[in-house]
Order: structure tokens, then sequence, then C-alpha cells
């Protein structure tokens, strides 16, 4: 039986992609509703509409600038043909919103499959992104580009203060429950998981502005990460990731149960996100590693991080947080790029993974070369020549994947995951 491994893994494919959209309109009761169904989009009256599927990103960390406790969906630009108008805005009668509301929050899905050509059917139907269009820019050419947003944004528009009846205290996980089940979150996200780091209390009167920033505090102080897959949001604790059953295969690899990489690149130190001292700010709580090398190669430079809001009458969970953050933080975190075949969905952040990439080895029977008589000649025996090693016995964090719908490819950002000394 073809399982979906086997088809990323096949040097012929045929990607499967499709655009659905829900629009919206005004109920007999004066509010705005979404279609009950999805509407086709990339294909219609049997002509296929999508000029560029574009690309979207879902990180749990930036690597790039080293913050730490972020999380992101990237926006998702897409163009289509407009020639007959059916993109317009719905003033235009042509348009496929004439007669419902405006194109701005409308509802976008993308799904994604591989094609068996033995059993003539898809295989892996997954939904790789769900949001929201943002905007739609019409374009000199008849066609138009439409900018797409991830439901994290919805978060950002909710005020914690429309939760209301909460309790003085709360533990966070209950509050982050509230949230993803405020009825204004699951009109547009279904809730998943929800497994936090550390599950302490806090005061409900500490609490303001929207849910998106109070679910990113809890995350940080928890140690877990927000994560939107598909439709579903999670927050997870970010240590709880699977590994993938396969590993990335490099150059000079081999293996049947190994997936083809295309290019990588490798931070060999990841200094970027090392924290050796945390301080609980208005307190005199604090975790420092113990450490001298570390204090000193990484410049012994508090980190503050403010716990106002976290109760601890009968736990001192503002100590448990800081010493948890310090022995996630306080090594180097080297890091790893990879680009390889588009693997619809089987990678997310969180997971855990093994990379083999032994390098460029320059073989030479029986170790010798011609005219390699002269000591530091620059000649090499059986060497890898400068390229990078990554052995299949480390075990790698994905913090960001990227999914490439054009060219059909997976971009994966890794952080090496320390094992216990």
């Amino acid at each position: 039986m073809v399982v979906l491994l086997d088809l990323i893994r096949a040097p012929n494919f045929k990607p499967i992609r499709r655009c659905y959209i829900k629009r919206r309109f005004i109920n007999p009761y004066g509010v705005a509703q979404y279609e009950p169904d999805w509407f086709l989009v990339s294909k219609i009256d049997g002509v296929n509409t999508v000029s560029k599927w574009g690309s979207f990103s879902i990180s749990t960390e930036e690597i790039q600038d080293g913050s730490v406790g972020e999380f992101k969906v990237s926006t998702f630009s897409m163009e289509f043909k407009n020639d007959d108008g059916k993109f317009n805005y719905e003033d235009d009668r042509r348009s496929l919103w004439a007669g419902w509301l405006n194109r701005k929050f409308t509802k976008l899905r993308i799904e994604t499959a591989y094609f068996d050509f033995d059993a003539g059917q898809e295989i892996g139907n997954t939904i790789i992104f769900e949001g929201l269009i943002d905007k739609i820019t019409n374009n000199d050419n008849n066609k138009v580009t439409m900018q797409c947003i991830g439901y994290q944004d919805i978060l950002q528009k909710i005020s914690i203060k429309s939760l209301t009846g909460l309790p003085p205290v709360i533990f966070a996980a209950e509050l982050v429950e509230l949230m993803l089940t405020h009825e204004k979150c699951v009109e547009f996200i279904e809730p998943g998981d929800i497994q936090l780091g550390v599950n302490y209390r806090l005061h409900t009167q500490d609490l303001t502005l929207t849910f998106w920033h109070n679910l990113k505090i809890i995350c940080k102080q928890s140690s877990s990460v927000p994560l939107i897959i598909g439709n579903k949001f999670h927050v997870l604790n970010s240590e709880s990731g699977a590994e993938l059953p396969f590993t990335f295969r490099g150059i000079g690899a081999a293996g049947p149960e190994s997936i083809d990489t295309y290019s990588i690149k490798a931070d060999q130190e990841g200094a970027e996100k090392v924290r050796v001292w945390w301080v609980v700010q208005d307190t005199n709580i604090e975790a420092k590693s113990t450490d001298p090398i570390l204090l000193i190669k990484y410049l012994d430079s508090p980190e503050t991080i403010d716990l106002g809001e976290v109760e601890e009458s009968t736990d001192n969970y503002k100590q448990y947080i800081a010493n948890k953050l310090l022995a996630k933080w306080q090594y180097p975190r080297p890091t790893v790029t990879l680009t390889t075949r588009y693997m619809n969905g089987l990678v997310w952040p969180l997971q855990k993974a093994r990379i083999n990439n032994p390098g460029n080895y320059t073989y030479k029977d029986n170790g010798f070369i011609w005219d390699g008589w002269l000591w530091n000649d620059g000649s090499v025996w059986n060497g890898v020549s400068g390229s990078i090693f990554i052995s299949p016995n480390d075990q790698w964090l994905i913090e960001k994947a990227t999914y490439d719908l054009d060219k059909w490819q997976t971009s994966i950002d890794f952080s090496k995951i320390r094992q216990p000394v």
C-alpha cells in the first residue's frame, strides 16, 4: 500500500492544490455570518484561476533576532487571474462577492495533497493553511494579489475584558481554555490541545489588553508555545513534540527511510538565544547559571521577566518559572536550516527530527594522491573537505516550517536539542 511518505520520496510527483473561500452575509437578525460550505475558487467552470500560490511560514521562536518565547504565522500572498472580473469588489455584478459582504475578512483555506499515479487517487489531503483575506489589490495585467493573514490576528482584536465573571485567581490553563472557546474565537478557530509546561495561578484583576497579549505572556512564562496548524489552535509544552519517523538525508548519506534535502545551512554555535541569568522584575527572585564559562562567554547580563500577575500564596511559582527558563536557555543552541521536498503538513514546529549529513568526502584509493609528496601541500586523504557535518545521533527541534506551494518545497529551521550530561 502506497503511503504519503512514499509519494514524497518519489522522483516523479504530481502536486494537488486547492483554494476555497467562505464569504459573509447579513442574516435575518442583522448579524454578519459565514456561508455554511466552502466555495472552490482555484478552479471555476473548469478553468484554473491561480497564477501564483505563494508560501507561508509558522515559527515558534524568532531564530534570526534571538527573541525568546515568540510565535508567528506569516502573511500568505496569492495571485489570481482576473480576466473576467470574478475577484473584483462586491459592487461589480461579475464578482464572486456580488450579493455578499466585502472581500476583507473572507475566510480562505488551502488544501494540498500528492497524486498517486498507480492508484489514480489523491493521498494525504491536508489543510495546510486557513486564515482571512486581508486585502485584494487589482493589477494592470488582469490579475489580483490576495493578501491573507492567520487566525492569530483574531485574538489580537479581542479584549481580555470580554471574559466576564472570572474568579479572582485562576490557573493559566483554565484561562487559555476560556480564551480559545470564547464565542468570538470559535467562529474561526477550532480549539486543540492545551498542555502547558507550567500550570501556575494568576490574578485576573491584573489582566489587560487582548487575548493574544495574555496568551503570549502565559506561553513565555510556562515554557509553552501557541501553535496554529490548519484550522486548529493548540497551546503546548515546548518540550512535548514527538520525533518524526524518518531522517533528513544530506550529502553523502543514504537510506530508504530518509527524505532528501536540497540545501543545508548551519550556525554551529547558536549563541543568539543564550540567556544565562533571569531576574524577576520588582523582586529579589533570580535564576543564574552556575557555569562560570557560560557567564563569561555570554556577558553575564540579566534577562528581566515580569511575573507581576502570578499568584503564589501557596506555591513559589515565580522561582520555579525562572528556574525553568534558565534550564531551557542557558546553553548555546546551534541551528540548521534545510530545504527539502514538500512535506504536505507532516512537519510543524515542536516536532523533533534527525539529520544525517556526512558532508563532502574526498575518497582516494589506498590513501594515495599523485604528486602529494610535500608536507602541508593541501592534499586531503579520505577526509571531510570543509563542509557541514551533522550526525544522525543528534536530535533537533523544529522551530520554523515554511511551505512553498509554487516550488513544492519545504524549508525547515531547527535548533539542536542538548542531551543530558
